[in-house]
């Protein structure tokens, strides 16, 4: 995908997710986010969207340092969220030479800041549809593209250490098969264990459970990777 077609995809997630926020009444119902109700959802959101369209237009001066902390205070999350999502855009409109973007969570070139961006936008759009009961809650197709686009790396950066002698984890899905091995001291890419622990399923299944939202979880995923 070109930057363009990266930035469409990760801002359409977000104004998606302002909009079923906006018909929303009753926001203390529970998300499938742990512990948290749909305002603490879209409070979440509201403030790293704002913090990550800054991001963008502080690499436009070629600085690496993260924006700091941000409240809310009384502003509308949705509101916020709409704004972040212009004040991105505005970013990319004024400059076509990029340099790392300093998101909050770390410094990525710019391709992959926005992959990042629309990994996490998709994932809470589909936590908030699931929290307001809407039918239609699966991960959009671009969410699920970038997910398996960063694969194995994405599997490593969630992944916590294991109390077991050495296993291959391996997800397999039509899209992408992945595999990640614990070596008994960490953590590798690939596939290095006789002892394979593999999982089949479609698409959405197995990017649900990359991300830790399906309500019947594999025992060894549990274990080994943390919910986004």
């Amino acid at each position: 995908m070109t930057l363009s077609e990266l930035l469409d995809a990760a801002t359409a997630e977000l104004r998606a997710f302002a909009d079923v926020l906006d018909g929303i009444e009753h926001r203390h119902l529970p998300t499938p986010c742990a512990g948290w109700t749909v305002r603490d959802l879209a409070a979440h959101v509201a403030v790293g969207a704002y913090r990550n369209a800054e991001a963008t237009h502080r690499a436009r001066i070629g600085s690496l340092s993260p924006p700091g902390g941000l409240e809310l205070g009384d502003a509308d999350p949705v509101t916020v969220i709409r704004q972040a999502s212009d004040h991105m855009h505005a970013a990319f409109a004024a400059t076509e030479n990029w340099p790392p973007i300093p998101l909050p969570f770390g410094t990525y070139p710019v391709d992959i800041a926005l992959g990042c961006l629309i990994i996490e936008y998709g994932t809470h759009l589909a936590d908030l549809k699931a929290a307001a009961g809407l039918v239609d809650s699966a991960l959009s197709e671009a969410t699920r593209a970038a997910l398996f686009d960063f694969g194995e790396r994405y599997l490593l950066l969630q992944a916590e250490p294991l109390d077991s002698d050495p296993v291959t984890l391996t997800l397999a899905a039509p899209a992408k098969t992945m595999s990640i091995t614990w070596t008994g001291d960490g953590w590798a890419e690939g596939a290095h264990s006789d002892n394979e622990h593999r999982v089949d399923g479609d698409d959405e299944t197995i990017a649900r459970l990359m991300l830790r939202r399906l309500p019947d979880e594999d025992s060894l995923v549990a274990a080994a990777i943390r919910p986004l």
